[in-house]
């Protein structure tokens, strides 16, 4: 049920499209890089060349619809998230991360305690490498104090660098931070500012 309302959260976003050099040919545009001369005119191409055409080439822009947007799960991992707790997270991230690889969402996965760690996939916080995460995701540890800055001010840094829409963050907690603000009222004016919708889940037995 909690996947299922998280689903539904994220089905209502916007559909980006962007470049991707496997999509269709949607439209013209002038030659940005080499690797697009394949589907550039082959006259415009040759005058190019011989230095006879202004500018560059026209060539095909290929664009991918992708539904999904960027999500950022940002996993509690502070020292009393220990046993139940912590395979109760790494199970809920398994099914955000399956139904994020339904919808084409780019993921970028941090681990939080008093300090937070960002998982990159070649240099990107955001990525598809859904395999990667789902296998960090099943891993075990829980130690140190709770801070929910730390972990914010990193999704938001990284959103910041990017562009698009429907964005979202995903917080996985047992309870209040012993450290830092713990409304973090900053970064949810940031949030706001970016377009940015954060949604919290408890995971536990108590308030």
């Amino acid at each position: 049920q909690l996947i299922e309302a998280l689903e539904g959260k994220l089905e209502r976003g916007s559909v980006d499209r962007g470049d991707d050099p496997g999509g269709p040919p949607r439209r013209y545009r002038r030659l940005r890089r080499l690797d697009e001369v394949f589907d550039a005119d082959p006259t415009e191409v040759a005058l190019f060349v011989d230095g006879q055409l202004p500018g560059t080439p026209h060539s095909f822009a290929r664009e991918r619809a992708s539904r999904g947007g960027s999500l950022a799960v940002l996993r509690d991992v502070s020292a009393s998230m220990e046993g139940r707790l912590s395979r109760w997270a790494g199970e809920v991230v398994d099914g955000i991360l399956r139904t994020a690889a339904r919808r084409r969402m780019r993921v970028g996965y941090c681990e939080f305690n008093h300090r937070a760690e960002r998982f990159t996939a070649a240099g990107r916080f955001f990525h598809r490498g859904y395999p990667r995460l789902r296998r960090l995701a099943g891993s075990r540890r829980s130690e140190g104090r709770t801070n929910y800055e730390a972990p914010l001010r990193l999704a938001l840094d990284e959103f910041r660098r990017g562009a698009g829409r429907n964005r979202h963050v995903v917080v996985l907690t047992d309870g209040v931070p012993v450290l830092g603000d713990p409304a973090v009222r900053r970064e949810r004016r940031e949030a706001r500012r970016l377009g940015v919708q954060i949604h919290t889940v408890f995971l536990g037995l108590g308030e």
